[in-house]
């Protein structure tokens, strides 16, 4: 219970270096790339925030995690903007609206926990599966070696958002997945400013 209690410490650690580190870059440099990698680490603060506060039974602890779909939205847009593709995420709101009343049915009838929460997942995991699959498809050589790098690490996001579903309601696999999320997320910290610099610098 300690180590995952360090592992949440370090994680929350993280995200509020990146939220800072990003907030003073945008108000230096008002670049919009720098304001779309704001509203990344942003939203990941938001959506480790309210995981944290609904916890009291399945089917709220499935709400909590579904705020993470903010996040992906903006790491898709990020993306997007890097390679200069159209990103839409009005359909994806849709499927997640449709995936909660699939959730809320499973929940009323006494489904398990994977029942519940795996159609969220899914629907949460969507816009930022389809934008970098997209964006390694048909930008494979316009991308730098970080941003090759971001987009598969956002791979990677994407199954952690949906190993949620199979993760969250087995504590002796907390401590791993915990592991893996702030593996992901240094992966990010890493290459998503990388790109955003290479690009904000070569526009210079």
């Amino acid at each position: 219970m300690q180590a995952v209690q360090n592992l949440l410490i370090l994680y929350a650690g993280i995200v509020l270096i990146n939220t800072g580190l990003s907030a003073a870059l945008w108000v230096q440099q008002k670049k919009p790339l720098q304001r779309a990698l704001l509203v990344v680490w942003t939203a990941s603060l938001v959506a480790m925030v309210t995981q944290a506060a609904f916890s009291q039974s399945p089917l709220l602890i499935v709400v909590g995690f579904s705020f993470t779909f903010f996040v992906n939205v903006a790491l898709a847009r990020l993306i997007a903007d890097i390679v200069s593709i159209r990103f839409r995420w009005l359909p994806f709101g849709v499927a997640l609206a449709v995936a909660y009343g699939i959730s809320g049915a499973a929940s009323l009838r006494g489904g398990s926990f994977l029942a519940v929460a795996l159609p969220v997942a899914l629907a949460v995991a969507a816009p930022l599966l389809v934008t970098a699959l997209r964006a390694l498809t048909t930008r494979w050589r316009k991308l730098t070696f970080s941003g090759k790098a971001l987009c598969i690490g956002c791979l990677f996001f994407v199954a952690h958002n949906v190993d949620f579903a199979f993760l969250r309601n087995r504590p002796e696999l907390a401590a791993v997945g915990f592991t893996i999320a702030i593996l992901i997320l240094l992966a990010l910290s890493i290459f998503a400013p990388a790109v955003v610099l290479e690009i904000v610098t070569e526009q210079q």
